[in-house]
């Protein structure tokens, strides 16, 4: 069977991978400042929401700055929920200023961001914002090496898939009753599966650490919008809900980025050169998601980007808005689209490409270019004494290298 093949295959990477990912978690945890500031946080929200009254601490209290930082931050938390209902209140101002000389140009970005954003803080007007611990979900949007490391997971699970060339079986895969479209449309399946069950499994490890370190366990039925940064999300749902909602999006978008990688190798005879490509492009894209600003003509390409597909924390769930010239859109709203597409694209892709593509094709440029470095490596790697051949064995050929770096 399919799935307990790839599964046996990749069942140590994907340990790897997780066990990386809680290391560089606790590892941020420890060596930032911030997590004294919410262990105080953390206690003064709950005395506050008890109608404590906070005790003086002495000037020369080691942690006064801590406790500062700590106390500055419930009023800022204190500050935005109390004056929610007023910032909704206040859309219907928006009209004046829509209307003054400032705006005045029919198609100005401003006055049609201004205009949207007073529609989307309609919708929210009976949405119940309470005063909690929201730390926690917030961080986890910030912590982007998740994601990152879920796409190598996601490349190391295309290899499998694709080493039956190596072996010199594709001929014999493919010549089976099942072994193109059923193959490929299998193979999809998998891809999405493995998503959505890794996807709830990393998250829900990080999440549960974040909760133990900053607190808020207490305050998931609180409203999503209770955090300043989803105080747009424009579904009304708790934080435990937004939670599993976004578990299900990051495996969205880590499926679909699953499915492209396996369309885009199979047109490789040599997969390592499309992994190349694979880094070559995304190295472009997140150069132009970097460097491109908001209200630039160029911002297109800053939002119709796979760096957008490929952190959703930053995309799928947060309100911006962005256009140029009379169009507007927010970055919600077009990244999922891109999702649909691309995702779509590649799902049918995959199929297709296991229908028609043959499964022994010539060798395109790219690979003679492979081919003769390969070669040349051969004859430098001749001339090495046998230390040099025992470490290039162990770390690169039998992967410890990269074994060793995702443990550091």
């Amino acid at each position: 069977m399919e799935f307990l093949r790839v599964l046996k295959k990749t069942w140590v990477a994907a340990l790897i991978i997780f066990t990386a990912i809680i290391g560089v978690c606790l590892f941020k945890i420890h060596n930032s400042s911030d997590s004294q500031v919410y262990k105080f946080y953390k206690q003064m929200i709950g005395e506050y929401k008890e109608k404590v009254v906070f005790g003086k601490k002495k000037e020369d209290d080691e942690n006064t700055e801590y406790r500062q930082s700590a106390m500055q931050l419930l009023r800022e938390k204190i500050d935005y929920t109390d004056n929610y209902k007023n910032t909704l209140q206040i859309t219907s101002d928006y009209e004046k200023i829509l209307n003054s000389s400032l705006y005045s140009g029919q198609n100005d970005f401003g006055r049609i961001n201004a205009l949207k954003y007073a529609e989307d803080m309609s919708s929210l007007s009976d949405v119940n914002v309470t005063l909690g611990n929201t730390t926690a979900i917030e961080k986890l949007m910030e912590f982007r090496e998740i994601p990152v490391l879920f796409a190598v997971m996601m490349i190391i699970f295309i290899i499998a898939f694709v080493e039956e060339r190596d072996n010199g079986v594709i001929m014999i895969v493919r010549s089976s009753g099942r072994g193109r479209s059923v193959l490929a449309l299998k193979r999809d399946m998998i891809i999405i599966i493995f998503s959505i069950v890794y996807s709830f499994i990393f998250n829900m490890a990080v999440y549960g650490i974040y909760l133990y370190v900053y607190g808020g366990s207490d305050d998931l039925g609180n409203a999503v919008q209770s955090s300043e940064t989803f105080s747009m999300f424009p579904m009304k749902i708790s934080v435990g809900q937004f939670f599993c909602l976004y578990c299900l999006i990051f495996a969205l978008a880590m499926s679909v980025l699953g499915m492209l990688f396996y369309l885009f190798i199979s047109f490789f005879k040599n997969y390592k050169i499309a992994i190349v490509l694979l880094l070559a492009i995304f190295l472009c894209e997140f150069i132009l998601y970097e460097n491109i600003e908001a209200n630039s003509a160029l911002c297109v390409f800053k939002y119709v980007n796979l760096i957008n597909i490929l952190l959703p924390g930053t995309s799928y769930v947060i309100y911006e808005n962005w256009g140029y010239n009379g169009f507007i859109t927010d970055i919600s709203t077009s990244t999922y689209i891109i999702t649909s597409v691309t995702g779509a694209l590649s799902f049918a892709g995959v199929v297709l490409a296991g229908c028609f593509l043959y499964p022994d094709r010539r060798e395109s440029f790219l690979d003679r270019i492979y081919d003769k470095i390969i070669l040349l490596w051969q004859k430098i790697f001749y001339r090495t004494n046998s230390l040099f051949m025992e470490l290039y064995k162990t770390f690169v050929i039998q992967k410890g290298l990269m074994i060793l770096v995702i443990a550091v």
